[in-house]
């Protein structure tokens, strides 16, 4: 600018201020154009821009597990603040027996049962199994051990009867209230534990936000030296690149915010809770991006660039430890553990800047001093950082260096030819032995998690030493945390020359392919080597225990593929930052698919580990289908492949539809609604809203002719044939059910099963209750199950497979969704319902026999 300029006349340069909001809008535009793009459409007739055309499945996933993120967040933080009453609860009526409302009243049928003259002889054997799902709840994982407290509790009953038992004033559910702040007692009972908690997650997310995946320290971002080249002061850039940390961090958003709200909603603040949630996450986000300022600062400037990288890497690994302690408060033992810790800490310790916002809740001179130095310590920190940062770039940034190096070790003519499978392979092990940060997320923070696990949590290695399913589990989540470094990033280590995948002779999802069966490989023996060394600490192991690790190189199998294939399909090889390369969504996906295979460890039942594997390799397998629609895009930017249905669209809407059920039945429960009225209304409205999202989104896609896509609609059909086509497949497969009926009263494993199955409670034991279920049996389930497992799943799998297979694929699912004993007619049914959508090609033809199906046997069943 030349000295002649005014000030503030034309060519000025911007105020800081407002550089400031520039910068940060632009990273909030940016955060939100990543997870929404897809929402916006062109205009008929528009011409096209240099961007792809938008898909339905990346919204329905965006929308779907962003909400099961939040619900999942709440649900956490929820069980830790139950947690910390139960615990408080405890300590004020040491000699009482406390269990919750649905124990009590279990208590109270069984002594009425005792005391009858006709007593069910059942009745004690049933009040076990409800004390067993009390242990269970209460975070006893060994079988055992849960024996052995059901039995205490039972000896209790026994002796005292209902007398021996007080309702705990903590309730039980999945949704946080008022009443689970146990006010009995000093606040600082509540605070003091829960103040260690929120010091892990605030941590842990600080040291995420300037070491985690987002950025590379020892790179320099384009974005900043973008940043550099306007005319303000390294102060003002520095400030924003504070801000832009603060207020766009979406694991903080997603994590941070429901902790706090939750928590202080809990504690009474009701409507002002979400703002109060809102200022403490940008509280900590402030402290995240000083210090991420700072690390991008003085870490380049006064240590060599590869030690930048390491150091990057170990921070990383600590503050995914310092998030598994957090994480471990979940569970009883573990929230225990830690408050038996902040026991022995002083009040004052509250005071630190982590714990400052649980501090705050304290009434008298504690929370009013946390109240006060919040806002100090963040204008602190900002200050720091933006005064030190700016000295240290007076002289601009510091460049970075490359990772991708190594040393020639002999001549061109010495090496040995390899075929394309070897070489690639080969790369893949060298990515991660070259790379320190994904080095260190694949092999040492695995390891270190573990270890950290057991630290926290001291029963596990208790239920180590005695229970070899623990161990079992225990094996297989170390393995998939090694899968979620590394193989979510398969793709990743081939952006730099990815065209030279399309020049092998052979397809590029065969590549990829590949590569899953080598980290499945890896997988599996790390497991294999970790189990074996948990063996050696169980005094009591026996050969037939190594039955329970069967089948953990099974499910590492399936979740390396579908490790894999989040990878592919979370890559953008057009990224300029390495480190956007691959969405971090996409990892904490896996995690999530990954742990829910952790219940087929975990459940005895052998039904529970066959269903959980087939539904796990259902997932594989629209993943799979997702990638090979998708590669032979990957280098175009302008096109996507053609909209049509897929096997992740009945996935999605069966999850969908699954867990919004579920909440909306709580919710209704909670809102005093019959148990037979929630079920009916959560079941169809939960229906009703995955059909219509899904319609929406399909026809939104751009995908031809929905409604003859879906069966709705058939050009030249005939209907009455249709029809007559589904009554007739309903009539065939209640006779198979009546046939099946009989058998089950006649033998004596099927017959037991059938009682398990379908045990009612006290409540629920009311004949009002069975119209309800007639309504939904034959007006709510067969339209919704239909359209979600013949009109999205059977299609899909139709798309990639013969009708046969996509016939026998979609039915085995319905029927694993349903009880065990209902299997065999329920695989019937779903094999003509399949039968006759195919041959029909409307969607009316199943519907009408299963409505038909469910009709009859209901009357059946009556009668």
């Amino acid at each position: 600018m030349t000295p002649d300029v005014p000030a503030h006349g034309r060519g000025a340069p911007p105020p800081v201020v407002k550089v400031v909001w520039l910068v940060t809008r632009l990273a909030a535009r940016r955060f939100v154009n990543r997870g929404f793009a897809r929402w916006r459409k062109a205009k008929p007739g528009a011409p096209r821009g240099g961007t792809s055309r938008k898909g339905s499945a990346g919204r329905a996933l965006i929308v779907f597990f962003s909400a099961l993120f939040l619900f999942n967040s709440v649900n956490f933080t929820t069980s830790i603040v139950r947690n910390a009453a139960t615990r408080a609860e405890r300590r004020a009526d040491p000699d009482q027996t406390l269990v919750d409302g649905n124990v009590l009243e279990f208590v109270d049928w069984a002594e009425s049962e005792r005391d009858s003259t006709s007593a069910d002889p059942n009745a004690r054997s049933e009040l076990r199994d409800v004390f067993v799902a009390y242990a269970r709840r209460e975070g006893i994982r060994d079988e055992w051990a849960r024996d052995a407290r059901a039995d205490a509790l039972l000896r209790i009953f026994d002796e005292k009867g209902a007398a021996g038992f007080r309702r705990s004033a903590v309730p039980y559910g999945f949704f946080p209230s008022r009443a689970l702040w146990y006010d009995r007692v000093s606040e600082l009972d509540m605070v003091l534990p829960l103040g260690l908690v929120a010091t892990l997650l605030a941590f842990a997310l600080t040291l995420v936000s300037a070491f985690g995946g987002h950025t590379e320290i020892s790179r320099v971002e384009t974005t900043l030296e973008w940043w550099f080249t306007f005319p303000v002061s390294p102060r003002g850039l520095l400030l924003a690149r504070v801000l832009e940390t603060a207020f766009v961090n979406g694991l903080a958003w997603f994590a941070l915010f429901p902790f706090f709200w939750v928590v202080y909603g809990c504690a009474g603040l009701g409507y002002l809770a979400p703002l109060i949630a809102a200022g403490l996450t940008i509280y900590v986000g402030l402290l995240g991006g000083s210090l991420r300022v700072l690390a991008e600062t003085a870490l380049r400037r006064f240590l060599p660039l590869r030690v930048v990288a390491a150091v990057q890497a170990v921070l990383s690994v600590f503050a995914s430890i310092l998030l598994v302690c957090g994480i471990a408060s979940m569970a009883p033992a573990g929230f225990d553990l830690q408050a038996s810790l902040a026991d022995h800490v002083p009040v004052v310790a509250l005071l630190n800047p982590f714990s400052l916002p649980l501090a705050a809740l304290v009434e008298g001179r504690e929370g009013t001093l946390a109240a006060v130095l919040m806002p100090l310590t963040a204008l602190a920190s900002v200050g720091i950082a933006v005064t030190v940062g700016a000295h240290l770039l007076r002289d601009g940034l510091v460049t970075s260096f490359t990772e991708a190096q190594g040393s020639r070790r002999g001549a061109v003519d010495d090496a040995v030819p390899r075929t394309a499978f070897r070489a690639i392979l080969r790369k893949e092990v060298l990515s991660v032995v070259r790379n320190r940060t994904r080095l260190g997320q694949t092999l040492i923070a695995p390891l270190l998690v573990g270890g950290v696990q057991l630290a926290m949590n001291p029963s596990l290695l208790s239920d180590l030493r005695h229970a070899p399913r623990v161990a079992a589990a225990v094996s297989y989540g170390i393995a998939a945390f090694m899968l979620s470094g590394g193989a979510t990033g398969s793709l990743i280590v081939e952006v730099s020359a990815i065209w030279l995948l399309f020049t092998v002779p052979r397809s590029v999802d065969r590549i990829l392919m590949s590569k899953a069966v080598l980290w499945a490989t890896v997988a599996a023996f790390v497991s294999a080597v970790v189990f074996v060394a948990l063996v050696f600490l169980n005094p009591d192991f026996r050969l037939i225990d190594a039955r329970y690790f069967l089948i953990v190189p099974i499910g590492l199998v399936i979740q390396a593929f579908v490790a894999v294939a989040l990878g592919a399909l979370g890559t953008d090889p057009f990224a300029t930052d390495a480190r956007r390369q691959l969405r971090p969504s996409m990892m904490y996906l896996f995690m999530l698919t990954a742990g829910t295979f952790g219940y087929a460890l975990y459940t005895p039942s052998a039904w529970a580990k066959f269903t959980q594997i087939v539904l796990s390799g259902l997932l594989a397998f629209a993943l799979w289908q997702k990638v090979r629609d998708h590669v032979p895009y990957l280098l175009d930017p302008t096109e996507a492949p053609p909209p049509e249905i897929a096997v992740a669209d009945g996935i999605i809407a069966a999850l969908a539809f699954f867990v919004l059920q579920g909440v909306l039945a709580a919710l209704l429960v909670h809102a005093d609604v019959s148990p037979g009225k929630s079920l009916l209304y959560a079941f169809a409205i939960a229906g009703i809203i995955v059909a219509v999202v899904a319609l929406i989104v399909l026809e939104q896609s751009g995908l031809p002719d929905l409604m003859k896509a879906l069966g709705l609609r058939v050009a030249g059909s005939r209907p009455v044939s249709a029809v007559a086509m589904g009554l007739g497949a309903g009539v065939i497969a209640f006779g198979v059910a009546v046939g099946y009926t009989h058998l089950v009263s006649h033998v004596g494993w099927l017959k037991e099963l059938k009682e398990q199955t379908f045990k009612l409670s006290p409540a629920d034991r009311d004949s009002e209750m069975l119209g309800w279920f007639k309504v939904l049996a034959v007006c709510a389930a067969p339209p919704v199950e239909e359209f979600i497992f013949r009109g999205l799943l059977y299609k899909g799998l139709r798309r990639s497979m013969s009708a046969f297979r996509a016939t026998l694929g979609s039915a085995l699912v319905f029927a694993l969704v349903h009880p065990p004993v209902a299997f065999v007619p329920v695989l019937v049914l779903a094999l003509f319902a399949a039968t006759v959508y195919e041959r029909s090609k409307l969607l009316y033809a199943p519907m009408i026999a299963h409505a038909t199906y469910n009709a009859l046997l209901f009357g059946f069943a009556l009668q």
